[in-house]
């Protein structure tokens, strides 16, 4: 929507050029809106209020029109070391947990947020919605389930002329330490 205030009770007048021009009137309290906005995205248009004696006050030009939502944020990371991701530049991202409980953080100007700690419990889900700086809200996601709990330390069955092996979590990355800044690294 498009909205403001003016004095109370004025008629407001929204010039979308091209001689196409709307009306609208502020509530007592001088609120006044637009609803959904009428100007396309990137455009501006020029408002005037009318008092009710009739008098006109100077025109001002609206900001660019921001209608479009910004996109659902991504996922980049899920588990004991935090929650983040990518979205919009600077989007409000809201984080429901569910039962009412919601976290809100920031993307920065490159578009990264984060959670630090992952507030989502091992195994659960959330779900995130990013709203832009116009207050556009983009579609929500559902996260995978955190995996927030760290896998025990593998085991060593054989380390000998054959090999190194033994067991771990399942699709683990195991690396191996061999010093001096070596290491070499393979999935379980």
């Amino acid at each position: 929507s498009l909205s403001g205030t003016s004095e109370a009770n004025a008629v407001i007048t929204l010039d979308l050029g091209n001689g196409h021009t709307l009306t609208t009137t502020a509530n007592s309290q001088g609120k006044w809106s637009f609803a959904p906005n009428p100007i396309v995205d990137g455009e501006t248009g020029k408002l005037t209020a009318t008092d009710t004696a009739g008098n006109i006050g100077p025109s001002i030009t609206t900001d660019k029109a921001d209608t479009i939502a910004p996109l659902a944020p991504s996922v980049d990371q899920n588990n004991a070391s935090g929650l983040s991701g990518t979205a919009e530049a600077n989007a409000l991202i809201t984080l429901d947990l569910g039962n009412g409980n919601t976290l809100t953080t920031t993307a920065n100007s490159q578009g990264k947020w984060s959670f630090t700690p992952n507030p989502i419990a091992d195994g659960e889900t959330g779900k995130l919605t990013a709203t832009d700086a116009a207050g556009n809200v983009g579609a929500s996601i559902t996260t995978d389930k955190a995996d927030t709990v760290a896998p025990l330390a593998p085991s060593v069955e054989s380390n000998n002329a054959s090999g190194l092996s033994g067991t771990s979590e399942a699709n683990a990355l195991i690396t191996l330490d061999l010093g001096h800044g070596n290491t070499l690294t393979t999935t379980a």
